[in-house]
């Protein structure tokens, strides 16, 4: 698990954190990652959002496609009020204290990323075999 500064384009409904380029057409922020597969030169990753706080129940947000990524093993796994969840949920064991995740994270399974090795991240914790 690693997180990266991300770049993405301004949809018309995209968040406004940094502009850039001359058009101030992108925004970044920093995003969080599950590895799924790494290959030579690249791995195909899974996001860790947020939505906001809200987890799943923003609109818009198919939960099915979701899961649980937490790092507390006493508090374990939390869906939010009125939150209803298929999968599995994840435990992240955090590189140290700092890296806990937020109560609302959770695992896109939809939305896969490629991330080339020449980009600069974070490592943050693992995925216990389990």
């Amino acid at each position: 698990v690693f997180k990266v500064l991300w770049s993405e384009p301004r949809g018309s409904n995209g968040t406004n954190i940094t502009s850039m380029g001359s058009q101030g057409d992108t925004f970044q922020k920093v995003r969080r990652f599950v590895i799924v597969k790494n290959f030579e030169g690249h791995c195909l990753c899974l996001p860790i959002l947020t939505y906001e706080g809200r987890g799943t129940l923003k609109p818009g947000v198919k939960a099915n496609d979701h899961a649980v990524i937490y790092t507390d093993k006493a508090v374990g796994p939390l869906c939010l009020e009125n939150e209803v969840l298929d999968k599995l949920p994840i435990r992240m064991e955090p590189a140290d204290a700092s890296h806990k995740l937020h109560l609302a994270s959770r695992v896109n399974y939809a939305k896969v990323y490629t991330v080339e090795h020449n980009v600069k991240v974070l490592f943050i914790g693992t995925l216990p075999r389990n």
